[in-house]
């Protein structure tokens, strides 16, 4: 009879010993459970702050009537437009990023460019890299633009068609400028022509740059939403 009631307390312990870890395991997941709802709870809300606390940027001042009108004659100049067209490689839909940030966007724009105004047949690392430093105040990387290499000269087969668009200069901040990109249509792109159809507008585009004796500096040139 004892050794039957050893035997019955032996099992009610094991039983008893289950029924506790089970208690245990229950609380320790609940306990877990809540630390992962607070930490959503506090992820969200500080993705919430940061999204209602974000600063719109009103400082952009518009330029004069004189201002945008040169600022146009600069851009528009048919073959540095044509130039833009082949660095920016038809990204009109790439948004929030520096379309002139490579080196091979920089030598589309130089190649076009040389070749449109001066009509050379032998382009060298030389020119390109004097231009570059014209243009873009940088100095290129021979190697990176192995791929255009022909012998000793480079060769680029660009876009010699007029764009569809012209630019519109509206108004600046810390050397930056706010442009349209305007959908050609009649005479609306005369660059003496500052009203015009919204509708019309394709792009904008925050172009930042720099004066230098007179000579434009192009730092960034980024279309934007």
């Amino acid at each position: 009879m004892i050794k039957m009631d050893e035997e019955l307390n032996k099992r009610l312990k094991i039983i008893l010993s289950v029924i506790f870890i089970i208690i245990l395991l229950i609380l320790v997941l609940y306990i877990f459970n809540q630390f992962l709802k607070l930490n959503t709870y506090e992820e969200v809300k500080r993705t919430t702050t940061i999204k209602t606390t974000k600063k719109v940027d009103y400082d952009f001042t518009e330029l004069t009537n004189d201002k945008k009108i040169i600022f146009n004659r600069y851009l528009n100049e048919i073959n540095t437009l044509k130039a833009f067209n082949n660095a920016i490689n038809k990204n009109h839909k790439v948004y929030n990023i520096n379309l002139i940030q490579t080196e091979i966007s920089k030598f589309k724009f130089i190649y076009t460019y040389l070749k449109l105004n001066n009509a050379e047949e032998n382009i060298t690392f030389v020119k390109i890299n004097e231009y570059s430093n014209k243009f873009f105040k940088t100095d290129l990387y021979q190697e990176n633009l192995i791929n255009y290499l022909q012998e000793e000269f480079y060769y680029y087969e660009f876009n010699n068609e007029e764009p569809d668009y012209c630019l519109k200069v509206n108004s600046e901040k810390d050397n930056i400028l706010f442009i349209d990109m305007v959908k050609k249509e009649n005479d609306i792109c005369s660059n003496e022509v500052l009203n015009y159809d919204k509708n019309l507008i394709i792009n904008q585009i925050k172009l930042e740059y720099l004066l230098m004796n007179e000579e434009m500096i192009y730092l960034s040139f980024m279309i934007v939403k």
